[in-house]
Order: structure tokens, then C-alpha cells, then sequence
């Protein structure tokens, strides 16, 4: 236990980055799409701050709410952010947004459709030699404003092809590599078997716990290289009043510290 104890002791002592990944539903707004809760995205910028993430992964993000968000919220709390931009005119379409308090490089998106690439994000931190890559896995059926079912099982098969590329692409790689968000990929769901191929690569470092209703959609893939600056293999959803999902933090050394 003593040994335990001081195992504890020295990794407290040493300077952690924090990263978090959060669905904060329909951009923050609640539930309802045609009635937004505002108040609610003041909420979910509330929950940030009080966690104080250096990095922050959020997947529906929707740029109706950009002043309330980004404006009044995260560039108050010195977060940069970067965001796809593309139907400038579709302000409630869900995006994966990425905010830091770390300097980080913008990385080209992957050759997807426009109606996917909104649901990729990528940054390289060049002070933590660390690649973070945000999705938020399209669905394999949608639901228009007017009501009609969308099939989209190819946009979906594409992203995730796209994304177990990236998967073979760093496993292996001397660069340390986080793929985290919303993979809306269960057992019973369309292109479920591809969650069993990604944890062939990397490796799955959060709990089995429901992150959305019954189901766990929400995870966190460390590659090789990164495990060993992570706090803790089996990371905990928390949950909060203001969204459907669950979010998660990762901890892990900061770089210099790990090469000391």
C-alpha cells in the first residue's frame, strides 16, 4: 500500500495535461431542435470552466451558438478553437469543435464528403507531440427538418473506413495519438464490428459504462505510444444535467515530464 501510495504521490506532484471529450447535444441547446434552451448553453460552458480542460473535444457543436459558446464563453477562458466551416448557412448542423489552452497546429481534414467533415476534427500539439483526433461518427439513418429518413449507411462506412486508416496509420507510430469522441458504435449497430477492430490498434482506455441512455458511444483510443503517460486505464463518465451524453476526462503526463 505504501508503495501504492507514493506510486500516487510522484504522478500528483507532475505537471498533467487534462483532455476532455463531450456530446453537449444539439450545440448545448437541449432537446428540443426547434426550441432552443439558451440558458442551457451558458451551462454547458459553466461545466467546462469548472473542469478547466486543456483540451476540449466537443461533438454537436452548432454555430447558431458561436457568441454564447466561443464569444462569452471559451475565448473568455483563453481557449483557441478550430472548427470546420463549411454550409456557413446551416448554423444548427452539429460539428465536432476543438478548443485548447495549448498551442496546437490546424491538420488538413481527410477527403470526405462536406455532409461528413463536419463531424472531423484534427490538431497536432506540437509542445506534447500529440495528434487528437475528434469525431462524431455520422449515423446510418438521419431524420430531416421535414421529417424524411435519410439513409446515410455509405457516408457512415466511408468515415469510419477514413478513420481505421488513421487508426493503422498511428499505431505503431513514435508520435502519441488520441482518436476520442462520439463513435455512436455499439454491438447491435450498423458497422458495429468496426469498434473491435479499432481496439486491435489502440487500445480502449474508458470504462464499459453507459454513456448515452443504455448504451456506450462515447470513447477514448490511446495508440502505444501514449499509454504509458496515461493516469488511468479505466476512465469514468460523468455525467451532467445539461446533455444526453456522458463526457470524459484523460490525464496524462506532460511531455517534458515523461522524458525526465
Amino acid at each position: 500500500l505504501w508503495n501504492k501510495f507514493c506510486g500516487e504521490d510522484r504522478w500528483r506532484r507532475k505537471k498533467i495535461v487534462r483532455i476532455m471529450t463531450w456530446n453537449i447535444q444539439n450545440g448545448g441547446a437541449g432537446p428540443n431542435f426547434s426550441r432552443p434552451d439558451l440558458g442551457n448553453v451558458q451551462n454547458i460552458v459553466d461545466v467546462i470552466e469548472g473542469e478547466n480542460p486543456d483540451v476540449a473535444v466537443i461533438q454537436e457543436y452548432q454555430t447558431d451558438f458561436e457568441r454564447m459558446m466561443l464569444g462569452e464563453g471559451l475565448e473568455r477562458l483563453s481557449y483557441r478553437h478550430t472548427v470546420w466551416r463549411g454550409d456557413a448557412d446551416r448554423g444548427r448542423r452539429n460539428r465536432v469543435l476543438i478548443a485548447s489552452k495549448l498551442p496546437f497546429e490546424d491538420r488538413e481534414r481527410p477527403n470526405l464528403s462536406d455532409y461528413s467533415k463536419r463531424n472531423w476534427n484534427e490538431i497536432f500539439i506540437p509542445g506534447q507531440e500529440l495528434l487528437v483526433i475528434g469525431v462524431d461518427v455520422p449515423l446510418a439513418g438521419t431524420r430531416t427538418l421535414g421529417g424524411r429518413i435519410r439513409d446515410n449507411r455509405r457516408a457512415k462506412k466511408q468515415f469510419l473506413d477514413t478513420l481505421l486508416d488513421r487508426f493503422r496509420e498511428y499505431q505503431n507510430s513514435e508520435v502519441s495519438a488520441l482518436i476520442l469522441g462520439d463513435f455512436n458504435l455499439y454491438a447491435e449497430a450498423v458497422y458495429g464490428e468496426y469498434l473491435s477492430r479499432f481496439e486491435e490498434l489502440f487500445t480502449e482506455i474508458t470504462s464499459k459504462e453507459a454513456t448515452w441512455r443504455d448504451k456506450k458511444l462515447d470513447c477514448i483510443f490511446a495508440n502505444r505510444a501514449l499509454m504509458g503517460r496515461i493516469s488511468e486505464r479505466a476512465l469514468t463518465p460523468r455525467a451532467a444535467a445539461f446533455s444526453d451524453h456522458k463526457y470524459f476526462f484523460l490525464e496524462m503526463i506532460d511531455r517534458k515530464e515523461a522524458a525526465s
